[in-house]
């Protein structure tokens, strides 16, 4: 078992009956050719975006970036709005709509 553990919501791991399985949940609904491994966690925004903003409202979507030769791997994030059907251009943020709705949960 590893001894640093990510701390996100997408973060998967089963370890039932001698089973390793890691997962992100989250890159594997994206359906990116690149491999995932428990290395990209630790620079991942997905952590930080979440706790700086959970609207319900947005939908995020990530895929692994290789750099140059294929070094530098790192997770890229983008955000959607299901309320007000846009791009969201800075996730920490969000769409700046959501939060000053009636009816939000941020109110």
């Amino acid at each position: 078992m590893p001894t640093w553990k990510p701390d996100c919501d997408f973060y998967f791991e089963d370890y039932y009956r001698g089973r390793e399985q890691r997962d992100c949940r989250l890159l594997a609904r994206s359906r990116s050719k690149e491999k995932w491994d428990i290395g990209l966690c630790r620079s991942c925004p997905v952590p930080r975006i979440r706790q700086a903003n959970r609207c319900p409202e947005m939908i995020l979507e990530a895929r692994i970036r290789s750099g140059l030769l294929g070094f530098g791997r790192k997770v890229v994030i983008s955000a959607f709005c299901m309320r007000t059907m846009r791009d969201v251009v800075e996730p920490m943020v969000g769409c700046g709509e959501c939060h000053s709705a009636p009816g939000s949960a941020y109110t």
